[in-house]
């Protein structure tokens, strides 16, 4: 009985491990989920470029604070703002997701 209830509790704490962690990537020493880096590399082209989060909102159609959310790594969002944002900043998708 013990031991199936060790095994029990381990199952559920290597789901919940998983289930927490399979999103994520290493960048630098640290651990982010794909949002994060996205919202990262978004901030990184968009200072190259030299526009406010307010321009390049503007840019995009979308709203100012959603470009922020979006740069925190907060919000989930969908492939076609990705697409619009990155053609705002004049990036190839995949430069978005580069470690």
């Amino acid at each position: 009985m013990l031991l199936i209830r060790c095994r029990l509790i381990s199952s559920i704490y290597f789901i919940l491990y998983f289930k927490h962690n399979y999103n994520t990537v290493v960048y630098g020493a640290e651990k982010m989920n794909y949002r994060v880096l996205l919202g990262k590399n978004i901030r990184k082209h968009r200072k190259i470029k030299g526009f406010s989060q307010e321009k390049l909102a503007e840019i995009c159609e979308l709203h100012r604070t959603y470009i922020g959310a979006v740069e925190r790594g907060e919000r989930n969002i969908s492939l076609d703002n990705i697409e619009i944002i990155s053609n705002a900043l004049e990036v190839q998708l995949n430069e978005l997701f580069d470690n």
